[in-house]
Parts: C-alpha cells; structure tokens; sequence
C-alpha cells in the first residue's frame, strides 16, 4: 500500500480521534488539559506518541473494529442490481455454482437471492482476471475507484475513532475532570461537536458509497459487455464457489 492511501486508511482517522478528544477536553476543563499536555511535553512522551500516530497503528486497530462491523452488518458496496440486469439480458451467466454434483446454472429467483458479499466477490475475480492494459495493475487502468475506496474506508475509519474518542472524552469528563459542580455549558458544546461530527462524517461515507457503486456499477456493466461483443454475443461465465459455510447460511434463509 503506497504512502497516499496509508495515510488516508489509517494514519488521517488516527489524527482525527486524537485531535477531537484534546480538543473536546480542554473545553470541559482547560486548565486541566493544558497542564497535562505539559507533562506530556516535559517527559517527552509526545514524541513517541507522534511516531505511534504517524505510523497509522492506532488507525490500523480503528480499522480492524470497522471491517468488522462491516461484516457483521453486509454494509458493503452492493452490485446485485447491475448483476441482475446482464443476467436477465442474456450478457453474463451468472448461473454457475460449486457443489457436490459439480457446476450447475442459478436460475434467476437464485441470482436475486444472492448476497453483497457473493456479488462483490464474483466482480473481484472478473477483474483480477482481465490483464491490465498499463502492464502493472488494474487500479493503474481505473483510478478513480481505487481513490473512492480509500476515502470511503478511510470515512468509516475516522466514525470508528470519532466513537472511540467521544466514550474516552465521556468518562474522564464525568469521572476524571469534573471534580466541582457540572458546568451544563461545557458539557452541552461538545455533545452537540460530537453530534455534528458523525453527522457530517457519516453523510460523507454513506455519499461515496454512493458514487463508489455507481463507477463501480458502470465499470463492470461497460467490461462485460464488450466482452461479450468480443465473444460474437456468447454470454460471459462467471463462476460462484460457495463454501460449507456460506451454502449452510443460504439454506438456513
């Protein structure tokens, strides 16, 4: 992975849950704050805070929480309609499934059953089949996906560390800091910080999902179809091997 999409992925969401909490924590009690951050700087522990920081560790465990939500959730690209549509129209068979008895074809009610996750895993290896036209790597062929993706993953990164950062703050507001009367000002602000943060970075993952499945939607609809004109109108094959897993996860819906 080079520098760019490092620093997108894992350092940039890192430096933003820092960055939120400190500042999150000199509102509710300044004084506090600013003389622990002198501490830091005195015992020149913030030097090997930097070099954790910038080395994307910590966005690297934000992201970890983050593909595992994703699973759990299937909140991932989803390309079935564009899949639906080739199939139905005789470009693509999708219709070819690992089993005991060997390959045998999906009929349509199948293919509309089938998951984010399957389709997403089908588009993945049709692409890793075609060689790329620049002789290093498709990404190179198509650049502006591989760039969504990594802001998008990078957004769902930086919610995992605005959360993170928000239950940190919550704790030593409430427990550490706060040792007199609660100030309701200094409690509200960043309630309502915190709120427009997942907002707007929230509205801005759910956006270039949206824009990622639409290139990403076109991209394979337009590849498809020429090779299917290159194959004198012969449908494209693409085949689906589904482990003990995931068949008994699909019989058990």
């Amino acid at each position: 992975m080079d520098e760019v999409r490092r620093f997108i992925r894992f350092v940039l969401p890192g430096v933003v849950c820092i960055t939120e909490l400190t500042l999150m924590l000199l509102i509710s009690d300044y004084c506090k704050t600013a003389g622990f951050l002198e501490q830091i700087a005195d015992y020149n522990v913030g030097t090997a805070f930097a070099l954790f920081l910038g080395s994307g560790a910590l966005g690297y465990i934000f992201a970890q929480f983050y593909w595992a939500f994703v699973s759990v959730t299937d909140l991932n690209v989803d390309l079935r309609q564009a899949i639906r549509g080739l199939n139905r129209r005789f470009v693509l068979i999708l219709t070819q499934e690992a089993t005991d008895q060997g390959y045998r074809e999906l009929n349509d009610g199948e293919v509309d059953k089938l998951s984010k996750w399957e389709v997403g895993s089908l588009v993945s290896s049709y692409w890793a089949s075609i060689p790329s036209k620049s002789g290093k790597t498709r990404d190179d062929d198509h650049p502006l996906p591989m760039r969504l993706v990594d802001v998008m993953h990078g957004l769902g990164t930086t919610l995992v560390g605005t959360t993170f950062s928000f239950l940190v703050w919550f704790v030593l507001h409430f427990y550490v800091l706060i040792l007199r009367p609660l100030d309701l000002a200094n409690t509200l602000l960043p309630f309502l910080i915190w709120a427009m943060l997942w907002c707007v970075f929230g509205c801005a993952f759910k956006s270039t999902l949206h824009k990622y499945t639409v290139v990403n939607c076109s991209l394979v609809t337009t590849a498809i179809m020429k090779d299917c004109d290159r194959g004198y109108g012969e449908p494209v094959q693409l085949y689906l091997y589904l482990t003990d897993r995931l068949l008994h996860r699909r019989r058990r819906h």
